[in-house]
């Protein structure tokens, strides 16, 4: 089942996730790749490896807030922060954009490359 539908307008991305409908001007800073990746998740359970290298490849493009990332998988903030960017800041897959001040209230994310 496909939780996730993309939709592209000239300056963002509609999204209906679980009957909801999302408009959010940020989306328009991915690929129709990515959108097509997360939508290929089975719901309920992820493939650490697969999520992974979908954060890792949006974090490339620009600078992503945790709840901006959890959004396109319709996860909870918290809960991605734990099982998915905290594991990859530890392990250099990502940094920090505000490395000095780890809980400003702007953080994001980039790709360590």
């Amino acid at each position: 089942m496909n939780f996730l539908l993309a939709k592209h307008t000239t300056s963002e991305f509609k999204h209906t996730t679980f009957g909801f409908k999302h408009t959010t001007s940020g989306f328009k800073h991915t690929t129709p790749d990515i959108l097509e990746r997360i939508k290929a998740l089975n719901k309920r359970v992820h493939d650490k490896e697969k999520v992974e290298s979908i954060i890792t490849d949006l974090c490339k493009l620009k600078p992503w807030k945790a709840s901006e990332i959890a959004t396109y998988f319709n996860r909870e903030e918290a809960y991605f922060k734990r099982r998915y960017i905290s594991p990859m800041i530890a392990e250099k897959k990502l940094k920090y954009l505000y490395p000095e001040m780890i809980n400003h209230p702007e953080q994001a994310y980039l790709t360590n490359s």
